[in-house]
Formats: structure tokens, C-alpha cells, sequence
């Protein structure tokens, strides 16, 4: 559907641009680039998992985080979950994205042996909206303050380009 396809966008953005500055990627990508995109890249250093289904030893109901980084050198995991929703919404959604992935973050860590772990929910509005986004893309690896600018610039740009798609769907469909 077009409002998947938006979310998909935007974590499709995330995933480029940090596996891009983690070098990670032979050429340089973009977020409408879908067939390019790799669900596995891996280094001596990181193993980057897009839209990945975890099998785990306890029955859980969330195993399909957006990205997962992980430090093969340092051990640490980092669990991406981007959500895009109404203005009045984000905070009730940064919790939701935060705590939906919990059980997994100490599933992974005893599975993997992750010494550290964070989950890092990614909110946007529908119209573009970001309320305190930048406390949390910096967890993210390869993103730092201009690549947070630059990813921040590109996500709202996808949702109010997908949000006209919408509109030009439900004009049309009448």
C-alpha cells in the first residue's frame, strides 16, 4: 500500500545513508532506489540487517525491527524502528517504538552476545513534523550531526511527497 510504501521510504533512507558513512555501500544510493538495496551488508566491523525476521528461543510477539546495526568488534546492537503518524501522535509513538522492541533487545543480547544494546525509535509526522528526532538519530552508526541534518531533510521530503501521492490516490479513486 502507498502508506507502507512511505514508512518503507523513509527507513530506506536510514539504512542508506548510515551504511554509505559506515562504507559499507559500493556506490552511492537513493531512498527511491528499491531494487538496489541489499538486506544483508556486512563488514569485518558491522553487520547491517534490513527489515530482518529474528528467530529466538522464547515465543515473542515483535522479531522484525526496521534495521538492526551491529559492532561485531564492540558487541553492541542498535535496533532501528521508524514510525510515521499524525502530529498529536509522536510522543505516544516514540514510546510505542521504544517499548516494542525490548524483548527482542534482551533476546539478541543473550543470543548474540551484545554487551550493550539501544533501541532507537525514528518519528515523523505526515506532514513532515520532527519533534526532538535529533536525540535519537545520533545513536544511530555513521550518522552524525550533518548526516542527522541531511536524513532529517530527506525523511520529511519523502512523507510529503508520499502524502500527495496519497491525495492524488483518494482525488483519483472518487
Amino acid at each position: 500500500t502507498v502508506i507502507k510504501e512511505r514508512h518503507d521510504d523513509c527507513v530506506r533512507a536510514i539504512y542508506v545513508k548510515a551504511c554509505w558513512e559506515l562504507g559499507l555501500l559500493k556506490e552511492q544510493l537513493r531512498w527511491w532506489e528499491k531494487q538496489k538495496v541489499e538486506r544483508v551488508v556486512e563488514s569485518e566491523e558491522w553487520l547491517v540487517l534490513w527489515d530482518h525476521t529474528f528467530s529466538t528461543d522464547r515465543s515473542l510477539e515483535f522479531t522484525r525491527p526496521d534495521i538492526v546495526f551491529e559492532n561485531k568488534l564492540t558487541m553492541e546492537g542498535v535496533i532501528v524502528e521508524l514510525g510515521v503518524c499524525l502530529e498529536q501522535n509522536i510522543q505516544k509513538k516514540l514510546s510505542e517504538k521504544r517499548e516494542k522492541y525490548v524483548k527482542l533487545a534482551m533476546e539478541l543480547s543473550k543470543l548474540r552476545r551484545w554487551r550493550k544494546w539501544k533501541i532507537v525509535p525514528v518519528v515523523v509526522s505526515v506532514t513532515g513534523i520532527v519533534t526532538r528526532i535529533w536525540d535519537e538519530l545520533k545513536y544511530i552508526p555513521g550518522i552524525g550531526e550533518r548526516q542527522g541534518r541531511e536524513l532529517i531533510k530527506e525523511m520529511q521530503k519523502i512523507v510529503i511527497y508520499r502524502a500527495v501521492n496519497i491525495m492524488r490516490h483518494v482525488l483519483n479513486n472518487d
